[in-house]
């Protein structure tokens, strides 16, 4: 399978390890509210297309996103067949579910699902710490690490979850500099999940 991104060579990862930045040019204390470019649009509704891969077993089908109101995002996952698997409301904080396929409708499946989609949807991210390496820009806090190319774009390429300075997991974002992006790669750094979202008008291999 063609990886989009390669994993960050910022980040030293294997479970259980520390989040560490290596060649940090520059370092500076500041506080700062970034506002996430992506999914912020209003009643836009954005059509994916996913896999998720726990272990060796794989699942793919339709994904719907629509922005309801600025605070709270729809997210619509369904199988090839047509058949809802997940139906979630998320804010930053908090989500209901809709419904669940029955076999899918487990507390612990849901919980992780719906907090890795509350963090790529979160409106803003707070970060008290500015870091400049060769090859990347970085803002981040204690819970997440936002990843820009060297140019500083508006559009982070990863999105890094922490807990006490280790990660949780890796999102990767492949964007042309929209709201919409092409390509999401979801890792999950303590098990083996990960979540491949893609754009409609390129193909799953």
């Amino acid at each position: 399978m063609h990886r989009f991104l390669i994993l960050s060579l910022l980040a030293f990862v294997s479970c259980g390890t520390s989040y560490k930045i290596v060649d940090i040019q520059q370092e500076n204390s500041r506080n700062l509210v970034i506002e996430n470019p992506y999914f912020n649009e209003v009643n836009k509704e954005y059509t994916y297309r996913f896999r998720i891969t726990f272990m060796k077993k794989e699942v793919k089908g339709n994904f719907i996103v629509k922005n309801i109101d600025n605070k709270t995002h729809r997210a619509v996952m369904t199988s090839d067949f047509g058949n809802t698997l997940f139906d979630l409301s998320l804010t930053d904080t908090d989500y209901t579910l809709h419904y669940a396929m029955p076999d899918l409708n487990k507390k612990m499946v849901v919980k992780t699902l719906a907090e890795d989609l509350q963090l790529i949807f979160k409106k803003n991210f707070e970060v008290n710490k500015e870091l400049k390496t060769s090859t990347n820009f970085v803002l981040k806090s204690d819970e997440v690490s936002l990843v820009y190319p060297k140019d500083e774009s508006n559009y982070f390429e990863e999105l890094i979850r922490l807990k006490n300075n280790k990660i949780k997991t890796i999102n990767q974002f492949e964007t042309d500099k929209t709201d919409y992006p092409e390509k999401i790669y979801i890792k999950h750094n303590h098990f083996n999940l990960s979540i491949e979202i893609t754009k409609v008008n390129t193909i799953l291999e």
